[in-house]
Formats: C-alpha cells, sequence, structure tokens
C-alpha cells in the first residue's frame, strides 16, 4: 500500500508570474481519503498534476521540494496498476469503445485473457456500465464518459487513487454510489485523494480535508457542517440555497407562463441500439426557466440538441413562437436560440478569450472593435480581468465553462439553453452567473436549464424529470425547494 509524503513543495507554470503552489506540507496514510478543496485557481488540480507525475513529466515549469511515496509505485505482486487517475476533463479518451478503454491500463500491466476479461466485467458492472461496453466513447453522455473515465482508473486495482472533480457529470444516486466505492476502497487499504471545489459535495466521506487558497494550504484536518459555514473557503454568510431563494423572491409574484415561446409534440428520436427520447409533450413560457433534471443517459441532451435543429426528430415536432422549425436552418434559429454544449471545448476554437466571445458577434456584422468592447464588458462584469488575451485553453475547465457561456449571452437571445452551464464553478462565481441569469430572464428572455444539481434547479420556475427517453414528471419551483431531487430508476 501506498502513503504520501509532501515537503515544501511549490510550483510555478512556465511563463507565471506567480507560483499556482506554494509551499505545501502534508502526509497522506495508507487507506486515507483526502478531499482537496479550493475556489477554482486555488491549485487543487495543480497539485494533483504533482501527486500524479503529471507535473513535472507532460507539464512543466519550476518545482521546489520533495513528494515522498512510502514504496515505488511500479506493478506490485498482485499485477495493481501504480496510480488510477481521473483527470478534470472526462472528454478526453484514449479508445473508440468503452471495452477498449477499460482494457488500456489492464493491457499495459500484460494482463490479457480470461483475467482482463474477469476484471473488466466485474469493474462495468461495479460502475454500471455493463451494457455500454461496446458503446463508442464519444457516443456517451458526459456522465456515462465520467463513469467510464472512474472504471478505468479502478479497473487496475491500484494502491494509489488521484480524482479530480469525479462527481461533477454524475446524477445524484451515481455519486452517491460513487462514494461507497471510496469508503470501501479506502477500508481495503487504498489511499485516495479527491479534489472538488466544494468541501460541502465531500461532507458524507470519512475524509480529513485539505483546503487551499491562491496556493496555500489553509486548513487540514476534518469538517463539519458548522465547522464550514464559518470557512474561509466561502465567503462569510454565503449560502447558495438563501441567495436563490432571496433573488428568485425579487422575481417571484411575476407571472411568467404569459404566453408560449417552445413547444414539443410528440417528440420521439431512437439512436441504432436504443431509445434516445420518447414521446415528449412539453410547453415552456416566455420568462421561464424550465430546469431539465434526470439520471445520466437519460435522455436531455438528446432532447435539447432538437431545440436548436441539431437533431431532426424521427417522429413529433419542435415549435419555437408557434412555428414547426422542421426544415429551418441551425444558423437561423441561433438568431434567437443559443446554446451551451455540455462540453465547453465543443464550442471554443478563437486563440484569445475576448476573441471568441466576441466572435457570435463578428459574424453577424458588428464590427470587431465594437465586438470586442462588449466582451471586455462582460468579462469585467464577472470580474475576470485579465484574461482577455489568454488562450481559452490555457483556463481551466470551470473558466472555459464560463468563456463558451459569455460567447452565447453577448448575443442576448430571446431563448437560453444551457447544458450544465455552472459546472465545476465553485459557489463564489455560480452565484454571479445565476444572477445575470436571473436577470436576463427578468428581462423578458426565457432558459432552459440541464442540470444535475438540485440547488440549482432552486433557480427554476419548473423542473422536468426525463428517465430512459420518457418525461416522467414536472414540478413546480416550490415543490424543488421543499424535495431534493432524487432521480427515478
Amino acid at each position: 500500500m501506498v502513503s504520501v509524503r509532501i515537503d515544501h513543495l511549490s510550483f510555478t507554470y512556465n511563463g507565471a508570474k506567480e507560483p499556482a503552489l506554494k509551499d505545501i506540507s502534508f502526509t497522506a496514510n495508507t487507506g486515507e481519503i483526502i478531499v482537496i478543496s479550493g475556489n477554482n485557481g486555488s491549485g487543487k488540480s495543480t497539485l494533483l498534476g504533482c501527486i500524479s507525475d503529471i507535473i513535472p513529466s507532460v507539464i512543466t515549469g519550476k518545482i521546489e521540494g520533495q513528494i515522498h511515496r512510502q514504496e515505488a509505485l511500479a506493478e506490485n505482486s498482485r499485477g495493481a496498476a501504480a496510480i488510477g487517475v481521473v483527470l478534470q476533463d472526462s472528454d478526453v479518451f484514449l479508445m473508440e469503445k468503452v471495452y477498449d478503454e477499460l482494457a488500456f491500463p489492464l493491457r499495459s500491466l500484460k494482463i490479457e485473457g480470461p483475467e482482463l476479461e474477469e476484471r473488466i466485467l466485474k469493474t462495468a458492472r461495479l460502475m454500471g456500465l455493463e451494457d455500454l461496453l461496446e458503446r463508442k466513447m464519444i457516443s456517451l453522455s458526459g456522465g456515462e464518459r465520467q463513469k467510464a473515465a472512474i472504471a478505468a482508473a479502478l479497473v487496475g486495482d491500484p494502491p494509489l487513487l488521484l480524482f479530480d472533480e469525479p462527481t461533477e457529470q454524475l446524477d445524484p444516486e451515481s455519486a452517491e454510489f460513487f462514494g461507497e466505492i471510496l469508503k470501501k476502497l479506502a477500508a481495503e487499504g487504498t489511499t485516495i485523494f479527491v479534489c472538488v471545489h466544494n468541501s460541502r459535495k465531500a461532507l458524507h466521506l470519512p475524509a480529513r480535508h485539505i483546503i487551499l487558497r491562491d496556493g496555500r494550504m489553509i486548513y487540514d484536518g476534518l469538517l463539519t457542517k458548522m465547522e464550514l459555514s464559518e470557512d474561509e473557503q466561502l465567503p462569510r454568510n454565503i449560502s447558495l440555497q438563501q441567495d436563490i431563494l432571496k433573488m428568485t423572491d425579487n422575481y417571484g409574484n411575476q407571472t411568467w407562463n404569459e404566453s408560449t415561446i417552445l413547444e414539443m409534440q410528440n417528440l420521439t428520436y431512437h439512436y441504432e441500439k436504443e431509445i434516445g427520447i420518447e414521446d415528449i409533450n412539453l410547453k415552456i413560457n416566455r420568462k421561464e426557466i424550465f430546469a431539465l433534471m434526470g439520471p445520466n443517459g437519460a435522455g436531455k441532451s438528446t432532447l435539447i440538441q432538437h431545440l436548436i435543429g441539431l437533431i431532426k426528430p424521427q417522429r413529433g415536432r419542435v415549435l419555437v413562437k408557434g412555428k414547426d422549425i422542421n426544415g429551418v436552418p441551425t444558423w437561423k434559429l441561433a438568431r434567437d436560440i443559443g446554446i451551451l454544449f455540455q462540453n465547453p471545448d465543443d464550442q471554443i476554437f478563437n486563440a484569445r478569450v475576448d476573441e471568441e466571445i466576441a466572435w457570435n458577434l463578428t459574424v453577424r456584422g458588428i464590427p470587431k472593435n465594437d465586438a470586442l468592447e462588449k466582451a471586455h464588458k462582460l468579462i469585467t462584469d464577472f470580474g475576470l480581468e485579465g484574461i482577455e488575451a489568454k488562450h481559452p485553453h490555457d483556463l481551466n475547465r470551470s473558466l472555459r465553462q464560463w468563456v463558451a457561456l459569455a460567447s452565447v449571452i453577448i448575443t442576448n437571445p430571446e431563448i437560453l439553453i444551457l447544458d450544465e452551464p455552472t459546472k465545476m464553478m465553485d459557489t463564489v462565481f455560480l452565484v454571479k452567473v445565476m444572477e445575470w441569469l436571473l436577470g436576463f430572464r427578468q428581462n423578458g428572455g426565457t432558459i432552459v436549464l440541464v442540470t444535475h444539481d438540485s440547488e440549482l434547479s432552486k433557480y427554476a420556475d419548473r423542473t422536468g424529470i426525463i428517465v430512459k427517453g420518457c418525461l416522467t414528471n414536472i414540478k413546480s419551483n416550490e415543490e424543488i425547494k421543499r424535495n431534493s431531487y432524487k432521480p427515478i430508476v
């Protein structure tokens, strides 16, 4: 088994003015779960990269201090992998099919034949992937890909596991089950590090918490809910739920269902071997925030892609402002509808942040200088001055998510369709984004919000639950406030 000792670790990325990590020291014991948390940019992923040796072996820079391990992380007598790593971006994968993604780490250990098959099937059953082994990785939902990434880390039975935001795309039930897996592995002697942007997400784990701020370790120990409410990781007196209720109360008495702006009639789409969505009937009204929730792979992303014409219905139809969009090109629909995909990297292609945000305006004929001026104002409004000239892919995942979102909201469309818009954002930034979206709704906008976060869904006027392609339930905002979402399986 493995313990890890870190002595006075500092790291500065090439070209950076300030260290990302500053004088970090602690010891992780065999069989211990260490939760590393902190606001976006605090150094969590950098610390995990140093422990995994991705830094400085792959990502270079100036590293100081020492990382010691109890034993060399090499293949041991059980035929185990050295380290299992799940990166923050689970959309990065190596192989075409799920089966081969799980087989790759085993084949790297020279494991073949019946043992390889047995380990893959065992791990696939554990993660609920047994029916997806022949699927292409690219065809999976974000949550299903995250499960595959976790399975690929577990399948080699490593003594050291490193997870960076491992539950960010999982539905609540899957996230809860993943926590049970971690508890069992730790009890068996596996040393586990888990990075999360909000410590509250890991309070159910029997874990030691390390909290980072601006690259420094500001807390090391156990946490309770009471202690966390006082913790410096979050601004004092900030409660996401209280802020939501306070902001929605500002708009709560308005008649949001003044007219239907989006309608789905008997909407049906089947993939080659499975149902995508089945017989969806739904009306969404002007100035409404409609949240869409459900288990991983339930059909949420399939549904919203119909609303912008990226997928054509096999049966049924979609109406936007009362008109059937069948045959209407996506570029024309984009005049009224802005869409944010689950993976921001599917939308980002410019070399500078400000040019990426401004691009949707320039292609509409707005002079580049005017478009950049609007982009800079948006950056300032969100308190992100200094990122204008950076390459978007040099930003962390949460900021790339915001850049993609900003490139959509800058056009001020009538309808926003947002697939996990606040994924990996810390509480402070999440509240800023949702304040903007509530203001957008107040000014006449309509929002369709896909999320796994029951706290986030409390911003919504109504929430629809989709399970196995079917819209099983629609709840009002008041019901969501009273009851935490639990997926139906």
